[in-house]
């Protein structure tokens, strides 16, 4: 059965609107420009911070791990920084004095290696230019005094406030993290 009208493609106005033009295109991308130049240097501010709270997170990680390990084996724990001077960005290893020598570097005795932090972040013990902490089998730390690292970015824009973290270890073993806000001249 054959219908009396042949059924033909109409073709509208419509097929033949696709696309964006050359201009509409060029507007496109300046907005898209402006929008990532405004939000750039805040994400370079929150990449530094995020960088920072890592590092921050990895001392007190590697601090509780020194003072557990003292607990459990009921001897000396230490913690050093990798260079041997209170600048602890070149990273720092934890293991336990089981010949009671100072040394940590032996094959039974080191429990971890933690790399340096980015380039960007500083790790230092300032106040009492600490490059060894060490634990004894109760926990405690055999240092006669706290010990307060100091954790920074540093890149340091004129003007900018940034967060600088400090953990604080007691003569009890325990740590304290705070922040201060400083800022960069």
């Amino acid at each position: 059965m054959r219908m009396k009208g042949s059924l033909r493609k109409v073709r509208t106005a419509s097929m033949y609107e696709q696309g964006f033009t050359l201009i509409e295109l060029m507007i496109a991308l300046a907005v898209l420009a402006i929008i990532i130049s405004l939000a750039a240097p805040s994400f370079v501010t929150m990449i530094q911070n995020n960088r920072a709270t890592g590092a921050t997170n990895d001392l007190i990680a590697s601090l509780q791990l020194a003072r557990t390990e003292a607990i459990k084996s009921n001897g000396a724990a230490l913690l050093q920084s990798i260079n041997g001077t209170s600048d602890w960005g070149d990273g720092h290893r934890i293991g336990v004095d089981l010949n009671s020598d100072g040394d940590i570097l032996d094959a039974n005795e080191l429990l971890r290696n933690v790399d340096a932090p980015h380039s960007s972040i500083s790790i230092t013990s300032a106040d009492n230019a600490v490059s060894e902490i060490t634990y004894n089998g109760t926990g405690g730390v055999t240092s006669a005094s706290t010990t307060t690292f100091t954790i920074d970015t540093t890149r340091c824009e004129t003007g900018v406030t940034r967060k600088v973290r400090k953990v604080q270890i007691g003569l009890s073993g325990g740590n304290t993290l705070s922040y201060s806000t400083e800022t960069c001249p």
